[in-house]
């Protein structure tokens, strides 16, 4: 295939193509280098900072300024599915308290408060879940003075496309789209109507995980947008520029803590390989951004649903926006006061537990925690300069000193810290060759076909044999062509290690998927097992 006709987003990054086969430390340092393409730019392209987009969020934030000045204030949604929805729902609670009642934020996630928790399969694609979602959430408002992002970090995603389709039916002007391709190279048509904020920051660390770069660009570019919009209309571009200053500034401290976060690293692989779990603990503030992270790393590296588990200090009441999904039943249990009376005790040597703390927060449920004699628990505080560390000796204390300017500067580090931590582990536990995921969970139509190109590029076989022997794979063999796909993905989300099978029935093509799988629980590292026999295959 023309690598110029692969959106970026799905694209290779040439800094982490050798991520495979770096220490915990130099994984760090790449990480940061790629992250450091939202500022520069990808190219010709200038990043965030590029000329044209500046004016398109000027422009966007100028015409909530004015609802704001003619109205007194303003209805603003925002509505993603997946990584994107999470940042929506985070970033409505972040921003909520500093707009007041200026902008009543509504944030929309496809799947509903269970997707912060564990990733639904296939929601993504749904144009009517889309639609659905946006009309029961208006339902009680005035739609024509609603404003709505919607948050695709590929230009890719169906439900977004149909919500946006369906706000401008009452709202026309008032709708925009984040995402991080070219338009050209978008895959669902977005029409004329919609406004594209689409800065270019290259392709990601780990091939197509736009839970890293793109996370991270969508929190800015939601805080920036909003928190202009609620000044005076002359100000908007300062408060843009400053917030994208602020933000660089956040994520380069992340390089002050290499050493640190190599260990953290090391440290999360060995409980990986061991067969052990990592366990992220937060408090307020930090809690959904465990519970997100852990949520992600399924999907992404195809980990068990108990590999990685989040909580967070107050459980679901740190979650909630909406009253009524305080009744919600989650998948896994996010509460600390849960985790400390239901599995701190059964932790053993092969786990690894991190809590993370903000200065003064969860004083007496994480000081419970911390008295456990849990020989792998370690605190992570992130505290200003001059203020005290609430360490505890009994523990490995990891302190984060910086000059934070706001809590936003805070979220943005630790959220890059938690990226950076389970990727590196994940990476060195052999899920990835070269920088592209081989281990991921299919849950959608998007990851089905980057499984097939995944298997294209490291096996050189065509199109056609690899979806077959991907089918086999998902089927255990048995090869159906009359199922459709929905049924397939809805089929793969709970299957193991699809994409590492499917790169080895076609390497090794007399072994049964029994045996493979036999193969994988003996060596988990797929480059082992392929760099041999891959010569043959060229």
């Amino acid at each position: 295939m023309n690598p110029n006709f692969i959106p970026v987003t799905e694209r290779s990054n040439y800094k982490t193509k050798d991520i495979d086969m770096l220490d915990a430390k130099s994984i760090s340092r790449v990480l940061s280098n790629c992250e450091e393409e939202i500022f520069t730019g990808y190219e010709s392209s200038r990043g965030i900072y590029n000329e044209k987009l500046l004016r398109k969020y000027i422009s966007f934030s100028k015409k909530i300024n004015q609802e704001i000045y003619e109205n007194g204030n303003v209805n603003l949604i925002l509505i993603g599915a997946g990584t994107s929805g999470r940042l929506c729902r985070l970033m409505a609670k972040v921003l909520s308290p500093l707009v007041e009642d200026k902008i009543n934020i509504i944030p929309i996630i496809a799947g509903g408060i269970k997707a912060l928790v564990r990733a639904e399969p296939n929601t993504e694609d749904k144009v009517e879940e889309g639609v659905s979602d946006y009309l029961n959430h208006t339902k009680n408002i005035d739609r024509s003075k609603c404003f709505v992002i919607g948050v695709s970090c590929g230009l890719s995603a169906s439900y977004v496309k149909g919500a946006l389709d369906e706000a401008n039916k009452y709202s026309e002007g008032k709708t925009a789209i984040i995402g991080f391709n070219p338009i050209h190279l978008a895959t669902v048509d977005l029409g004329k109507k919609i406004q594209i904020l689409n800065p270019v920051i290259g392709p990601e660390p780990i091939v197509g995980s736009v839970r890293m770069k793109g996370g991270t660009t969508t929190m800015i570019l939601i805080y920036a947008l909003v928190l202009s919009s609620i000044g005076t209309s002359r100000n908007i571009k300062d408060v843009i520029l400053n917030t994208f200053k602020d933000s660089k500034e956040a994520l380069s401290k992340i390089r002050s803590y290499q050493e640190v976060i190599a260990q953290l690293i090391n440290f999360g692989n060995k409980a990986l390989q061991s067969g052990g779990s990592i366990y992220l603990l937060g408090s307020s503030s930090y809690g959904a951004l465990c519970i997100y992270d852990a949520a992600e790393c399924p999907p992404t590296f195809g980990a068990k649903i108990d590999q990685v588990n989040g909580y967070s200090q107050n459980g679901i009441d740190d979650l909630v926006y909406y009253p009524n999904e305080k009744k919600e039943v989650m998948a896994k249990e996010i509460s600390l006061n849960i985790f400390k009376e239901n599995t701190l005790l059964k932790l053993t040597k092969k786990d690894i537990a991190l809590v993370i703390r903000n200065t003064g927060e969860g004083a007496e449920s994480i000081s419970e925690i911390l008295k456990s004699k849990f020989k792998n628990l370690y605190l992570m505080e992130v505290i200003s300069k001059g203020e005290k560390k609430e360490g505890n000796k009994r523990n490995r204390n990891v302190v984060f000193v910086g000059d934070w300017k706001n809590n936003f500067q805070k979220l943005l580090f630790i959220r890059s810290l938690l990226v950076q931590l389970s990727t590196g582990s994940f990476v060195l536990s052999g899920k990835v060759y070269e920088n592209k995921m081989i281990d991921l969970r299919i849950t959608n139509k998007k990851l089905f076909l980057r499984a097939i190109r995944i298997v294209s590029h490291i096996t050189h076989k065509d199109k056609d044999r690899i979806k077959e022997s991907l089918l086999k794979s998902i089927y255990e063999g048995k090869v159906t062509f009359k199922t459709n796909l929905e049924d397939t993905i809805t089929l793969s989300a709970s299957c193991e290690n699809i994409v590492p099978l499917t790169i080895l029935s076609l390497v090794y093509p007399e072994k049964s998927i029994e045996s493979l799988r036999l193969m994988l629980k003996k060596e988990p590292i797929v480059r082992k097992l392929v760099l041999e026999e891959l010569a043959k295959l060229k």
